[in-house]
């Protein structure tokens, strides 16, 4: 080991984790460390497929490891509903989309080139952490008029948190929170400028969807707040309204408008993470777009669970690590479990 000796004496033993191949192979390495460092290996979790559970980072989004979420006997329905994800190079709370993928006849895609996008019935704009970089990325790429040209042709357009932010006219950063730049022209697809503030917003929120009465709880974690002038959108010709009521912010009642929608629905924003974790909310949401599309819905409403996932993977580890070992490190009994 060349850790200093001082932390070496903190280590107590040793777990090999997503080990491929037969499992005997491994005994002669076990052996060679164990008589090496004098601690103990305490187990071999196996590598495994089977188990979605969400990832810390957004690398993930490219590696194309994890199985989907579908229940096996819907997987024959097919995506009928393709939704496009933009990765944004700072993108944040990518978690978001993860409800779509037990969905069965969602096609769910990240994307990040112009030439990459086809038609999808809808086009997201994920979180940001860092809302003018990635803004300035869309330019530069000319993914804002691939995004602007979708909007005016009808295709749904949704931004969660920096993308809403995005969606607005402009985003003024007075004191630098962000970046150098003081101010950035949004998409103007959506009526509203964004300013930053010093403190971030972060709250456990419960709120009402406006059109369909659907209760939904998430949480917002955001710079900024946005504010609406009143007037049309930008090339939308209709008013543009709120489209959820937080209700509840931590232990607070609250009555605060939240997000924007153009008044024919095909654009708009929140500041909600979160909310297509929203079973029902997530179902209406994909029916609504089956039936733009002469589908009928499907109504079936599947239960987004990440826990059932955590549960399996809490059973595989316990499975194949000495827990006697473990507890007796930590000092506690199989009583006081």
């Amino acid at each position: 080991m060349v850790r200093p000796s001082e932390e070496r004496k903190r280590v107590k033993g040793f777990i090999i984790n997503k080990f491929r191949g037969r499992r005997e192979l491994l005994d002669s390495g076990i052996t060679f460390l164990e008589e090496k460092t004098g601690k103990k290996v305490m187990g071999v979790i196996p590598y495994y497929r089977d188990i979605r559970i969400m990832e810390e980072d957004s690398v993930s989004l490219t590696k194309g490891e994890q199985p989907p979420l579908i229940p096996p006997l819907l997987r024959g329905i097919g995506g009928c509903i393709s939704i496009d994800v933009i990765m944004l190079p700072h993108i944040s709370n990518f978690t978001d989309f993860d409800p779509f993928e037990i969905e069965p006849d969602v096609n769910l895609r990240y994307i990040k080139r112009c030439e990459d996008i086809n038609s999808p019935d809808v086009l997201i704009i994920p979180g940001s952490k860092n809302t003018i970089s990635d803004i300035l990325h869309l330019k530069l790429s000319g993914l804002d008029k691939k995004i602007i040209e979708y909007a005016g042709n009808g295709t749904m357009v949704t931004g969660i948190c920096g993308g809403y932010q995005m969606l607005g006219k402009k985003i003024v950063d007075k004191d630098n929170a962000e970046s150098n730049l003081s101010e950035i022209d949004g998409l103007g697809i959506l009526d509203m400028n964004t300013e930053f503030c010093p403190e971030k917003i972060t709250h456990r929120v419960k709120a009402v969807h406006l059109d369909s009465g659907i209760e939904v709880s998430g949480y917002e974690i955001h710079m900024g707040k946005s504010f609406t002038e009143g007037a049309r959108g930008k090339g939308q010709g209709a008013s543009q309204m709120p489209v959820f009521k937080i209700t509840k912010r931590g232990n607070d009642a609250v009555e605060i408008m939240d997000g924007l929608k153009t008044g024919n629905g095909n654009i708009w924003g929140t500041y909600i993470h979160g909310i297509f974790e929203n079973d029902i909310f997530r179902r209406r949401f994909i029916d609504s777009l089956r039936i733009e599309k002469g589908l009928r819905p499907l109504a079936a409403v599947h239960i987004f669970n990440p826990d059932r996932e955590y549960d399996k993977l809490a059973e595989i580890v316990r499975n194949h690590i000495d827990m006697d070992e473990v507890y007796k490190l930590i000092g506690i009994t199989h009583e006081t479990i």
